[in-house]
């Protein structure tokens, strides 16, 4: 549900900076706490209607770099099962909640929206597979497209930091403006570095592959990190209008020039990712957590979660992991 409504928006870009996940993501918490609940027809209607006046969410928690960033998706799941809750009860809520004069598309997205792509295949076709991305790194969605092509760019060309006279990265005005801002000098830099361009593009082109390590304050107050970050330069360009699509150049102080046209990144649905990553991934979570897992617990979790349809109770994984 949530995807067809974020789809008919152009994927939340005409949202004009709420978030997509409080906005539109109250809608599937809430149904399905009402399904959870038993919800009749009408109910379901109700807490639908209850969800919209509790959708909520600004990408301003992403910019300023503040914790709140994090709340949002914890918000949204309590409103879905608070209007759910509603609704069992007998609390009635708005019924022309998409289009109506003050509904969802006329509040949040200026009246504009695409009404064919909530109906289209409706109840033979779940989205999911079609448009829930896998995110390998672990920074804003936004920055990932950039961060696939500057790992290309070094590890195609070899890239020596200390060789880089210059960086320009050019996205559109969607990323642009929330995670084109520079990480220097913010209140809480692990949050702040996860939505900036400059700390993720000089992170890549100094240590490669991007860790959970590196959104530390050790690793991202590193002088380094700090001083390569002055080389690098964010560009708005207005004809682009998808955060997955970009455009990174790199100038070596001998004058060469390396260039990538950035698309989207492994873990969108248009490129998969692989299994290998998907583990790479696992393992370094596993072992970055307050409470690391052993290798043996990792391999055993590895190999439940490849052969799910063979398992009966997903407890036996939830067992593994609160060892």
């Amino acid at each position: 549900m949530a995807l067809r409504i974020n789809r008919t928006t152009n994927y939340g870009i005409t949202y004009n900076g709420f978030d997509p996940t409080g906005i539109c993501g109250v809608f599937a918490t809430a149904a399905v706490a009402g399904k959870l609940l038993g919800l009749n027809e009408d109910e379901m209607h109700n807490a639908l209607g209850i969800a919209f006046n509790k959708a909520a969410g600004s990408f301003q928690s992403n910019i300023d770099g503040s914790l709140a960033v994090r709340y949002i998706q914890g918000f949204t799941a309590s409103s879905g099962i608070i209007s759910a809750i509603l609704a069992k009860n007998g609390i009635t809520g708005p019924i022309n909640v998409l289009e109506g004069t003050y509904g969802y598309y006329r509040l949040f997205s200026g009246g504009k929206y695409d009404r064919s792509l909530v109906l289209e295949g409706l109840g033979k076709e779940f989205l999911g597979p079609r448009y829930i991305m896998f995110r390998r790194w672990p920074s804003c969605g936004a920055t990932l497209s950039v961060i696939e092509g500057a790992l290309e760019l070094k590890e195609e060309y070899g890239i020596n930091p200390a060789d880089v006279d210059e960086v320009i990265v050019t996205v559109g005005p969607y990323t642009y403006n929330l995670v084109g801002q520079h990480f220097i000098g913010a209140r809480d830099p692990r949050i702040k570095a996860q939505f900036s361009l400059y700390y993720a593009v000089s992170n890549v082109l100094v240590r490669g592959r991007p860790k959970l390590e590196h959104y530390t304050e050790k690793y991202i107050l590193d002088p380094e990190i700090q001083s390569f970050s002055q080389k690098v330069k964010v560009i708005e360009d207005k004809t682009i209008d998808t955060e997955f699509r970009a455009e990174i150049q790199v100038k070596l102080k001998n004058g060469k020039i390396y260039h990538k046209v950035c698309g989207p990144p492994k873990g969108h649905p248009e490129n998969p990712i692989t299994q290998e990553d998907i583990i790479i991934k696992f393992r370094d979570c596993a072992t970055f957590s307050s409470k690391p897992l052993s290798e043996g617990l990792i391999k055993d979790i590895q190999e439940k979660v490849f052969s799910l349809d063979k398992i009966e109770d997903i407890k036996e994984i939830i067992e593994l992991l609160s060892r």
